[in-house]
Order: C-alpha cells, then structure tokens, then sequence
C-alpha cells in the first residue's frame, strides 16, 4: 500500500499559522525523523490568563510506522529567564503490524 506524503502541507500550514513556525517545524522535523506523514491535525489554541494571552500549538501527525504528538507552549518570562520562551514536547507511539 502506497502513502500519499503530506509533509509539504503540513509545514505550509504551521508556517501560516504565525505561531512561532520555525520551532514548530523543527520540532517536528526531528520528531518525523524523515518519515511521511500520512495525515495530520495541527491545532493552534490560544489561552486567556488574567491580562495576557498564552498561546499553544498541538500537531498530531500518523506515519507509516507511528503516530506522533508535538507540542509547544509559550511561556511569559520569569526570573530566570527574562523574555518569553518557548517548549516543544514530542511523543511518538510504533504501531505493531
């Protein structure tokens, strides 16, 4: 069985997704570790905390092999680190045939 790669579509849409798209993409570049992607969900969740606005970014993406989880999370500065951050979290599960 033939996989139609979905890779090109899936970085078009994390890139227009203004959501800090070169961390979401490398993100997911090394969590894919040049597998296809047989199909994908990004969602893109933007959170209200008091007077701020926290933004989220969850990319759910099947492979061949596995189904993979990125993701990322904006954080507001703090004492360590004065300027807001980000983090990626990447999770893959094989699938048994």
């Amino acid at each position: 069985m033939m996989t139609i790669d979905h890779m090109d579509e899936l970085f078009d849409e994390v890139s227009h997704s203004g959501y800090y798209p070169e961390i979401v993409a490398d993100g997911l570049r090394d969590a894919l570790a040049g597998e296809a992607v047989a199909a994908y969900v990004l969602h893109h969740e933007p959170t209200f905390d008091h007077d701020e606005i926290r933004r989220h970014m969850t990319v759910l993406a099947l492979t061949p092999a596995r189904p993979i989880r990125v993701h990322n999370d904006e954080h507001p500065g703090d004492g360590l680190l004065p300027k807001p951050y980000t983090s990626t979290t990447p999770e893959a599960v094989p699938i048994a045939h």
